[in-house]
């Protein structure tokens, strides 16, 4: 294995085996790609409730490699594909894209609500911007799309525009990928956040755990402070 192999294959690392890989080959090869993984992913026993049932490994994520002219343009493009998050490394032509499950839309968005309904008696309803499926670079030319997010709408001159407060919702990831998704947002070279809010959902058991995180300077490591652990939610 090249150099360059490994370096991919630790991008990966937290993918489900099952992840399918694809090479990029042109606009209508990625529309078949597209097609074959929202036909992959559609009533999957994976989402199922019944905690009596088995579920099956399958993976919400799949991988395209593909250049960085390529990936600006197909996915820089001012609304985004539905159903997907993209995480995209230009080093290495690497594109994680995850299709967004029931759970990931719902949970953010009640989040978002709530937020919302906290602002509204401050009067700061209409001063935040909400970056859910924003592209947002999280340095060396990579970029990332949270599954929700919020920044101030008036920016200081010279400040990029980008979240201050990023959340990013588990269904299926695997623990350890919620983790570092939330460490590379408030890392203060990559993802530049304030805050990461991580919900982590467990529907076989109906729980619910809430995290959130915040860059330590002081030891150059994330402090996360636990809101709910193990809380039914329905």
């Amino acid at each position: 294995m090249t150099e360059s192999q490994s370096d991919v294959e630790v991008f990966l690392e937290d993918l489900p085996p099952s992840t399918n890989r694809y090479t990029y080959e042109g606009k209508e090869q990625l529309h078949r790609i597209l097609k074959i993984e929202y036909d992959r992913l559609g009533p999957s026993p994976h989402f199922q409730s019944d905690s009596s049932k088995p579920t099956l490994e399958i993976s919400e994520y799949f991988v395209i490699f593909i250049d960085p002219p390529s990936f600006d343009q197909e996915f820089l493009l001012p609304d985004p594909i539905p159903g997907l998050r993209l995480f995209y490394n230009a080093a290495l032509h690497t594109l994680i894209l995850r299709m967004s499950a029931p759970g990931h839309s719902q949970v953010a968005g009640e989040l978002h609500a709530a937020v919302l309904i906290a602002l509204l008696p401050m009067g700061l309803k209409q001063k935040i911007q909400v970056y859910g499926g924003v592209n947002v670079p999280v340095g060396n030319g990579n970029i990332k799309q949270p599954d929700g997010g919020w920044g101030p709408i008036r920016h200081a001159r010279g400040v990029p525009i980008r979240p201050g407060v990023v959340v990013e919702v588990g269904v299926s990831e695997s623990e350890t990928k919620l983790r570092n998704d939330a460490r590379m947002w408030v890392d203060p070279a990559r993802g530049e956040a304030e805050m990461a809010i991580t919900l982590e959902v467990n529907r076989r058991k109906s729980q619910l755990k809430f995290d959130t995180w915040e860059w330590d300077s002081g030891v150059q490591h994330p402090h996360i402070h636990t809101i709910l652990r193990d809380r039914k939610v329905w």
